[in-house]
């Protein structure tokens, strides 16, 4: 028996309206301001390059903010931006909490966390 099964032509990708254009472009500007910034200021981790660590997440999780609201409302693209938006935001707070504490504390704190065995 000789059973064909026909599948749907694939449709192409919606064009990028121009404001998700506009952020994609704002994010690789910064991304690139951010790490030629970071590279003249990483010998030391002084509060400027701190900041910039704190804020690089930061700003990725409100891009993301920003993308969830431009992009067509799917269930799976908007559980993926809310996973991005969820996990940079807890980064740059990890990353602050890391950077107020100092990070040698940060991990011996860690290092003698109880184990279970």
């Amino acid at each position: 028996m000789n059973t064909a099964i026909s599948q749907p032509a694939p449709t192409a990708p919606a064009p990028l309206s121009a404001a998700l254009r506009r952020l994609y472009l704002l994010r690789v500007a910064f991304a690139a301001a951010w790490a030629g910034l970071l590279f003249t200021t990483a010998d030391t981790l002084g509060p400027f390059s701190g900041t910039l660590l704190v804020l690089y997440p930061l700003f990725h999780a409100a891009c993301a903010v920003v993308d969830r609201r431009s992009t067509p409302s799917t269930d799976a693209a908007t559980a993926r931006l809310s996973l991005n938006i969820a996990l940079s935001g807890l980064t740059g707070i990890a990353l602050a909490f890391a950077l107020a504490s100092g990070i040698p504390t940060v991990l011996t704190s860690s290092s003698s966390s109880p184990r279970f065995t």
